[in-house]
């Protein structure tokens, strides 16, 4: 590929605050262009490191077939799935892409927190017995990807579910992890385990209190002189045009992840109630609400709640809580469950080892589900089908592995990652001889089966250095004064060897 027929525009400098080095590697060595809303988009040169980074892994996961998502993911999925009717078209192995808005997108965070999440999802369809073996082979085949990229990545697991993260200094999302074993994921994925033991504090007598505008729980712990866990929260939500309530203690969040999945729909479904809402099931203003006498379609409760005795909840009733609340005394929850986020100090269910907060970006993860189609096994019996699927965040990994091999020059490309073998800097494109020596030795090893650019550009040799050392690409030919000689510059980008070579000899 030369160059000088080749849209190429490197930058000195990075023009946004930005708190990770590959993001701003990518741009300035012209694989990236910044959108006007924020996104970002390949240009020609990074569109090709982009696709061998597709081959790598595609190639990792042999035998599995390309299709193409039309209509809907989940359509797609069902029209394979439902299909399936034999043990005989089992194992059944598709690879395609899809991309999803990422909802904790933050600008600052780069390729590595974007807008929206391209995906390369590997789908297996197998039966029970042989899922937990495409399970494991898909961790190997991701574990060995990013090993030879350069990354080494923290595997988390719960249950049927395995997260690949790269841990990162730079606060990206949170994940929790077992200080002991492999146990963890994402934040908001995990299910928090209750070890309260039930409260044996005696019963008191329900109580209305005057709490004038007190409406948050860090304003009734100052009212009330109690902790955050004294008090119940009551929050509601607008699900598909229903009121629904959850009742959490005052000092934990809600996991909007978990009640989607309680209930069963998206969580794009479920958003908080609005002010008129609220008055409608509570009959006062925000931050009141309580679970006497509310009027919801369905109450939820988080199985901690269970453990207290005499709370403090809001009385529907602008400025008034009710103190000495007692769960099957004074209200029955109608559904109990887990809905809050797990945190810090949180106990593994594997080891009750006590789990820790990391921060990082999810580059990959693996997981066993049921699909909702069966099938007849050898003996004729309906068996239940599962799925394994392995998605890999592509830009993230993109920017992992740059991440993970840079220096204060530029990207140092892991072997195989680069697009190009080679990268030939003619010294002077005035100069006849210079040029003639650099198109043969390009020409030469094209034939000999090689990959290599040629920056035949009418630049300064300074500043095709400059860019060779952004763009990383680790053989490096200087065909410049030394021509004269006979001789071309070999330089290593990795190492920073240099050793004067034949001509002659790179043409054989």
């Amino acid at each position: 590929m030369k160059l000088s027929q080749l849209y190429m525009k490197t930058y000195k400098s990075f023009p946004y605050d930005m708190g990770l080095e590959s993001t701003k590697l990518l741009y300035r060595s012209g694989l990236i262009k910044f959108l006007e809303d924020a996104s970002y988009s390949y240009t020609p040169m990074g569109k090709l490191f982009a696709d061998r980074l597709r081959a790598i892994i595609k190639n990792s996961f042999e035998g599995y077939m390309d299709i193409e998502m039309a209509s809907g993911e989940e359509k797609n999925i069902n029209a394979y799935s439902s299909d399936i009717k034999s043990y005989k078209e089992l194992p059944l192995n598709l690879v395609y892409e899809s991309k999803y808005k990422n909802s904790d997108y933050k600008f600052k965070d780069g390729l590595l927190n974007p807008k929206s999440d391209k995906m390369m999802k590997f789908l297996s369809f197998a039966d029970e017995e042989n899922a937990a073996g495409a399970y494991s082979e898909a961790k190997e085949k991701l574990m060995g990807i990013f090993k030879d990229a350069g990354i080494d990545p923290k595997c988390l697991e719960e249950g049927d579910k395995a997260t690949f993260m790269l841990y990162t200094d730079y606060p990206l999302k949170s994940f929790m992890s077992c200080a002991n074993c492999g146990y963890g994921g994402e934040a908001d994925e995990l299910r928090p385990v209750c070890l309260d033991d039930l409260s044996t504090e005696e019963e008191l007598e329900m109580e209305e209190v005057y709490t004038p505008s007190v409406g948050s729980i860090s304003d009734l712990e100052s009212f009330f002189g109690s902790p955050a866990s004294m008090f119940i929260k009551t929050l509601l939500f607008d699900v598909k045009g229903e009121i629904v309530a959850v009742l959490l203690r005052g000092d934990k969040s809600i996991n909007i992840r978990l009640l989607a999945e309680h209930i069963g729909v998206d969580e794009n479904m479920v958003q908080m109630a609005n002010e008129s809402q609220v008055r409608e099931a509570t009959s006062a203003d925000a931050g009141f609400a309580g679970p006497i006498g509310l009027k919801a379609g369905r109450i939820f409760c988080d199985e901690q709640v269970l453990r207290m005795k005499n709370a403090v909840v809001g009385a529907n009733r602008t400025d008034y809580h009710i103190k000495n609340v007692n769960i099957n005394r004074d209200f029955k929850p109608e559904e109990v469950g887990i809905f809050r986020m797990a945190e810090e100090g949180d106990v593994c269910p594997v080891d009750k080892a006590p789990l820790k907060t990391i921060q990082g970006s999810c580059l990959a993860q693996v997981k066993i589900s049921q699909a909702d189609s069966k099938y007849l096994n050898e003996e004729g019996k309906e068996k239940e089908l599962f799925e394994v699927s392995a998605y890999v965040n592509l830009d993230r990994v993109m920017a992992a592995t740059v991440e993970k091999n840079r220096d204060d020059m530029g990207i140092l490309w892991p072997k195989g990652h680069s697009p190009f073998e080679y990268y030939i800097i003619i010294g002077n494109a005035k100069k006849e001889e210079e040029v003639a020596a650099g198109e043969k030795i390009y020409d030469a090893l094209l034939e000999k089966g090689l990959s290599a650019i040629l920056d035949d550009r009418k630049e300064r040799i300074g500043s095709k250095f400059k860019d060779s050392e952004l763009l990383g690409i680790e053989k490096v030919i200087v065909a410049g004064k030394l021509v004269s000689e006979g001789k071309v510059e070999l330089k290593n980008r990795k190492t920073s060897e240099k050793e004067d070579v034949e001509i002659e000899q790179l043409l054989k």
